[in-house]
């Protein structure tokens, strides 16, 4: 991309948001956005809640329904052990590299995220120098926060971080 494009942008996602900030520091790479970066994961509190609405769609009959138990089923039954292990192999690597990005960053978090809890985001906002960076939470979003009811407001945002850029640190969305 760097030899056909003028500049680059890396936007990841969970485990991708960490590959993003890699690749922001090994690459001249101009903007990053972190989208749910697994800096940290499994969000205990939240989790128990998610699995509380399982139970209760179990009792009801309806918990093949649940999106939320769907998408931990998929992702229980189908992750191997090893990619665990290379995932946390990714976090060790990733976070000592977090000092040397300078570049803009937008990071936006769920704080109904069940997999990666929000003190992700504000450890990546806390760890990243960059003068200038965004912090962005959504408040019922769950980790997959392309997907939320806000996804639109995440999608202009994103994009008008891409275009112009201002420090500031955003709540309550």
């Amino acid at each position: 991309m760097l030899k056909q494009c003028e500049e680059v942008y890396v936007i990841g996602f969970s485990m991708g948001g960490l590959i993003a900030a890699y690749l922001a520091t090994h690459y001249p790479v101009r903007k990053l956005v972190l989208l749910s970066a697994a800096a940290q994961y499994i969000n205990t509190k939240q989790l128990l809640v998610d699995i509380r609405e399982m139970v209760k769609d179990f009792q009801k009959g309806s918990l093949q329904e649940n999106e939320l138990f769907r998408r931990y089923r998929t992702k229980f039954t189908l992750t191997p052990i090893s990619a665990t292990i290379e995932f946390r192999k990714v976090v060790t690597e990733v976070r000592p590299l977090l000092k040397q990005i300078t570049i803009p960053t937008l990071i936006a978090q769920g704080l109904a995220d069940g997999i990666v809890p929000p003190k992700s985001a504000e450890y990546l906002y806390k760890r990243i120098p960059s003068r200038e960076k965004q912090l962005i939470y959504f408040a019922d979003a769950k980790h997959h926060i392309c997907y939320t009811e806000n996804r639109e407001v995440l999608f202009r945002k994103v994009f008008s971080f891409l275009q112009k850029t201002k420090e500031r640190h955003e709540t309550g969305h």
